[in-house]
């Protein structure tokens, strides 16, 4: 059922010149509590990891356990054995948090406010998989022992660079404290042990992007930059006769939708009554959405919102006078768009789905984040 768990290999961890070699991962001890101990595809998951020593005891035994020696891993199971989080907390000869400890069970794993109790409780990690126990259990225990860095959370010792990062987000990322701390890799700056803000000032944040496998350029950082992002709002405009409306565009382009781009701070249905009436002389009456897209391209996003609606007054007289805007707009039916030039295929795209009573979604579909829902 499971395949051996190799260790993690320590090629690749960052030394500087002048250290010594990292040691082999040594064993670490796991420990097994109450009728988990029993459960055989656990123990086949710990069989696969050959540097684990595998104890086991039962729970009125867990304390002295673990007020008598140090473990790597403790694995308990609450739905059999009760909840045993702060018995694993309160008694372990550990200093801090240095032992990683998991609840399993899908009666934990699948409840949402068990698993959020146990991260309260000082749990490491809630899993109904026996093979997520092998790989924690292989990357705690094949660790490097030897490297010059220390955890600022739990000053476990003996990191490399890339064992420290995956220390850190492993054992500590669920860390709430406001407390700074300097880097514990490159000793700069100030930054907060366990902010909840993703931001540049948190310790995370500054280890996962500036150091391990993105310094060397392995694996891409995480953006911290806003994403530009550029709205165009686009109208089909039908009238009672089933023509639509065409805008004609500049630089002898031909036809196209009523669109353009959306103002800063403008909402966007605002933004496609406005470009109709600038480009075609005509108010709107916007009656639902067709389709939203959000496009990402190499350095911007493109988001575009089509939207479908009607002349408020279809005796408005449509735009004649060429300006900035346009040289005008004219209504035409589906049938003489192959006869017409077109700056794009959206007209011949929408207009025979609107004809034929494509799906129009309604306009709540899509409102400001802080609108009720």
């Amino acid at each position: 059922m499971f395949s051996k768990v190799k260790t993690l290999s320590r090629a690749k961890s960052v030394r500087r010149k002048g250290e010594p070699d990292d040691k082999p991962p040594g064993s670490g001890t796991v420990l097994l509590v109450g009728e988990l101990a029993q459960v055989a595809e656990v123990r086949d998951a710990c069989g696969t990891v050959s540097a684990a020593k595998v104890e086991a005891c039962k729970v009125d035994e867990l304390a002295g356990k673990l007020a008598a020696a140090t473990y790597d891993v403790v694995v308990f199971d609450a739905a059999r054995d009760g909840e045993l989080s702060t018995i694993v907390r309160g008694s372990s000869k550990n200093a801090k948090e240095k032992m990683f400890v998991i609840m399993y069970g899908s009666e934990c794993a699948g409840s949402a406010k068990k698993r959020l109790q146990a991260y309260e409780d000082g749990v490491n990690m809630v899993t109904a998989s026996p093979q997520a126990v092998a790989e924690v259990m292989a990357s705690v225990i094949g660790r490097s022992r030897a490297g010059p860095f220390t955890c600022p959370h739990c000053e476990a010792e003996g990191f490399f660079e890339d064992d420290l990062v995956d220390h850190m987000l492993l054992f500590h990322f669920n860390a709430s404290s406001e407390d700074e701390v300097a880097c514990p890799i490159c000793l700069k700056g100030k930054f907060q042990k366990g902010s909840a803000h993703r931001s540049k000032n948190n310790v995370f944040v500054h280890v996962k992007n500036e150091h391990g496998k993105v310094s060397r350029g392995e694996e891409p950082a995480e953006s911290r930059a806003p994403t530009p992002v550029w709205p165009f709002a686009l109208v089909v405009v039908k009238n009672a006769a089933g023509q639509f409306l065409l805008v004609q565009e500049y630089a002898s382009s031909g036809y196209w939708l009523p669109a353009g781009k959306v103002n800063p701070g403008e909402d966007i249905q605002d933004a496609a009554q406005r470009i109709t009436k600038e480009q075609t002389g005509m108010s709107i009456e916007i009656t639902g959405i067709l389709r939203a897209s959000y496009t990402p391209q190499d350095q911007i996003a493109r988001m575009r919102v089509v939207y479908l609606a009607k002349p408020t007054d279809e005796s408005q007289p449509l735009k004649t006078i060429p300006d900035y805007n346009s040289l005008g707009a004219v209504w035409a039916a589906t049938a003489d768009l192959p006869d017409l030039k077109l700056r794009g295929s959206e007209p011949r795209d929408w207009f025979p789905y609107v004809t034929k009573g494509g799906t129009v979604y309604p306009l709540d579909v899509m409102k400001s984040e802080s609108a009720p829902v």
